[in-house]
């Protein structure tokens, strides 16, 4: 990479994060933009003081998804305390980032401008500078997976080092988030490929790439096991709730299994070509086109390149179906912001790169999946619309009582993932025009391409800077809602004081006090039954853990903050024009527990 493109590329993206920073001490103080963020911190802190990889101090478990991010944050935390040392960390590893999508477009493409200009796009997608700056794990496993795809790139055979490295790199990205499991799932399937069809049949490089991922992650499972009695940590039981694939499996939940292999793949693929549109409407537009390029254009790269294009277009469904939680797009991409950087460079070869992708012998397929798409889109819709009743208790898999508030919910979620389906449709159609020999005839005019160049800047410079006032109000939701109430905790904290929450990050740092995760994350106390059901809770409370007190979005659980009789409201914290929370409300009880209700949590009467 020249020195000029490296300083331009670093200077923009300092700008826009001082812009951020800035913009957030106007409206609040220094924070983090989610509550997750602190969960990080509470675990660094107590591995920096000594007290292990534990939440509530000195009783180990397995709380965190992304470890490796983790045990840097307890560097980081020594170094820099928790907000700087969170924030200037992750703006470095997504640093890396860019500089790993520059080399990676410059390897396939051979053309520095067009390696520039994704870099540069990839800045102006402002989720990216969200995730840098948020504390979270998103700048971190986005650097470590995307350099290790820039050494597979420049790895030419299997047995050579960058291709040993490029699986390394994969396997400490497992450790950051674990869905880039699926990078070295994709490798490994397609330098599979080449080694039956063309490459000769050496066992070795298997044999060491096998003990490389073995060797680096197989203490993270011992860990869990040890800690929770399970393979993978409480954050996964307690967020996808039996949904996967895996458990649905092993449960035999016919109706679950179809969910998790057609339903939320479909589902994850059109709510993230939907929601990215505000990132950069242009870019989002033309992107298929370059995905078209990638896997139908030829070159000694050519299987590598197919890669590259799948990965893209199968990694969110695949989180559908192996871990579904939310969407795509949950908390600006922060499961995914790895991939936006492909997104970018995938929207700029689609526009400027002048090959072209072999459509020949897939034109009128293509043709006709886009336009089953757009129907089946708008057919659903149509469905819905005039046949709900019918159809909603099957597909939600709900009893034929529906609630009457939850009709407009319901079918809202319905007529957008109808959208999305009809944009994928969309977004196919233009892929193919833009590998048609009339629009390169237009774009290789010099007017032309640098209007498009210009705009595609333009808008993402305009969305970036215009966020960062998401940025800020995320944080002062955090701290105006989540701190607040932990610091009024921590000011009446006594030795020994327990609290039970369903939000932990912001009171785990800051009460003083035990935490009594009510959604799971990093106590085994709770089975899959109780989790999102706050009564069973309350009788598990009632005869094993008899808290002190209470902090709840009291819609969030609804039972407890009925329980008026045992829980008695000490002061209601609310922030305004919410951007961020679940619920804009926390209410803190201070518990009072009969004598007549049956106890015996470890021996206290």
């Amino acid at each position: 990479m020249p020195r000029k493109h490296l300083l331009i590329i670093t200077s923009i993206y300092l700008l826009v994060c001082l812009l951020y920073y800035f913009r957030t001490t106007q409206i609040t103080y220094p924070g983090f933009p989610l509550d997750d963020s602190w969960i990080h911190q509470v675990f660094a802190r107590n591995i920096a003081t000594g007290h292990g990889f534990s939440f509530n101090a000195d009783q180990p478990v397995a709380g965190a998804t992304a470890p490796l991010w983790t045990l840097l944050l307890a560097l980081a935390w020594m170094i820099g305390g928790p907000i700087a040392g969170g924030i200037i960390t992750g703006m470095l590893f997504q640093l890396l980032a860019y500089v790993a999508i520059y080399k990676i477009a410059l390897i396939i493409t051979e053309n520095r401008n067009l390696a520039f200009l994704t870099a540069i796009l990839s800045v102006l997608f402002w989720q990216t500078i969200w995730g840098a700056m948020s504390g979270m794990e998103t700048g971190l496993y986005s650097g470590v997976s995307l350099w290790g795809l820039y050494f597979y790139f420049k790895a030419d055979r299997l047995s050579h080092i960058f291709s040993y490295l490029s699986y390394l790199l994969f396997a400490l990205a497992f450790l950051a988030r674990p869905e880039c499991a699926l990078f070295i799932v994709f490798a490994a399937v397609r330098d599979f490929y080449e080694w039956v069809k063309y490459g000769p049949k050496e066992i070795l490089p298997w044999v060491y790439k096998i003990l490389i991922v073995i060797i680096i992650i197989t203490p993270y499972f011992i860990f869990n096991l040890r800690t929770t009695g399970s393979l993978l940590p409480l954050t996964f039981a307690a967020k996808v709730k039996g949904r996967d694939i895996v458990s649905s499996l092993i449960d035999g939940n016919f109706k679950r299994i179809a969910y998790a292999v057609i339903i939320y793949p479909l589902f994850y693929l059109q709510h993230l070509f939907r929601h990215a549109l505000s990132i950069n409407p242009i870019i989002v537009l033309v992107s298929m086109g370059g995905i078209f390029k990638l896997i139908l254009t030829g070159g000694s790269l050519r299987s590598k390149k197919i890669m590259l294009g799948l990965l893209f277009l199968l990694y969110v469904p695949l989180m559908g179906t192996f871990s579904p939680t939310f969407s795509a797009s949950m908390q600006h991409f922060r499961y995914m912001t790895n991939l936006l950087p492909i997104l970018a460079f995938t929207g700029t070869i689609g526009l400027f790169w002048g090959k072209k992708a072999d459509l020949k012998r897939y034109s009128k397929k293509l043709i006709i999946i886009a336009v089953f798409l757009v129907i089946m889109g708008i057919g659903l819709i149509f469905i819905f619309r005039y046949f709900s009743e019918l159809v909603i208790p099957i597909v939600t898999m709900a009893r034929p009582h529906i609630k009457a508030d939850q009709w407009d919910r319901i079918y809202e979620i319905v007529f957008r993932t109808g959208l999305g389906i009809s944009l994928i449709g969309v977004l196919a159609l233009i892929g193919r025009g833009l590998n048609s020999d009339n629009f390169h005839y237009f774009v290789e005019k010099k007017t032309p391409r640098w209007a498009l160049i210009a705009v595609s800047i333009a808008l993402g410079g305009f969305i970036t800077i215009k966020n960062a006032d998401t940025y800020a109000n995320n944080i002062r939701n955090i701290n105006e809602c989540d701190i607040e109430a932990a610091l009024f905790l921590g000011d009446l904290a006594e030795e020994g004081d327990v609290v039970a929450v369903n939000d932990i990050g912001s009171f785990g740092y800051y009460s003083n006090m035990e935490v009594f995760d009510l959604w799971g994350l990093v106590n085994t106390e709770l089975s899959r039954e109780m989790l999102g059901n706050d009564s069973l809770i309350f009788e598990y409370m009632k005869a094993h853990k008899r808290v002190d007190y209470l902090a709840i979005a009291p819609t969030w659980m609804g039972y407890l903050s009925r329980r008026m009789d045992i829980f008695k409201p000490m002061r209601k914290i609310v922030s305004k024009d919410n951007t961020i929370l679940a619920e804009d409300t926390i209410i803190i009880y201070k518990a009072e527990w009969p004598d007549s209700l049956n106890y015996n949590y470890q021996g206290r009467e």
